[in-house]
């Protein structure tokens, strides 16, 4: 299975109007933003998420994109079928007819575990699992900075090893 751009940044779009979603509108130039998207693909993505029932939107000045529903009721499976062409790893998983070695070829039976494993993962996977995840992660990283910084506060004020310190 490839996930395209497409489906990368379509699930990265979706990420963020999750972890928005109790806070309301969120327009796109705030997504293209926070992901890093140019808002011209963006524009392309919620476009297709919308068709798909996904994203609601709002015209105007104060208007923008949420969820259709709840974090909890929207899995990658969802996001990724609207976005991509098919999640198969090869044609004859999906349709065993494209193969005239269908029902006689080992590999063919390795290929349709991989895809239940990896689709399994997809529908068990909410966007708000993926919320929970980048809020750890986020905090994570700001632990970090805040003690990276207070070292390096503390070296300038005379704790510690300093610029030039031969330790």
């Amino acid at each position: 299975m490839h996930i395209s751009s497409r489906g990368r940044y379509g699930t990265r779009a979706m990420l963020a109007l999750a972890m928005h979603y109790d806070k309301g509108l969120l327009s796109a130039q705030q997504i293209a933003s926070r992901q890093n998207i140019s808002q011209r693909y963006l524009d392309n993505l919620l476009k297709v998420l919308k068709n798909a029932r996904l994203v609601n939107s709002e015209r105007g000045r104060r208007g923008g994109y949420i969820l259709s529903l709840p974090p909890t009721e929207i899995n990658l499976h969802d996001v990724l079928s609207a976005l991509e062409d098919g999640l198969d790893i090869v044609h004859c998983t999906k349709n065993g007819r494209v193969c005239g070695r269908s029902g006689s070829c080992c590999t063919q039976e390795i290929w349709c575990r991989i895809r239940h494993t990896v689709e399994s993962i997809l529908w068990q996977t909410s966007l708000a699992d993926l919320v929970a995840r980048q809020t750890e992660l986020d905090n994570k990283i700001e632990r970090y900075v805040r003690t990276s910084r207070s070292a390096d506060c503390d070296s300038d004020n005379g704790v510690g090893p300093g610029p030039g310190s031969s330790i």
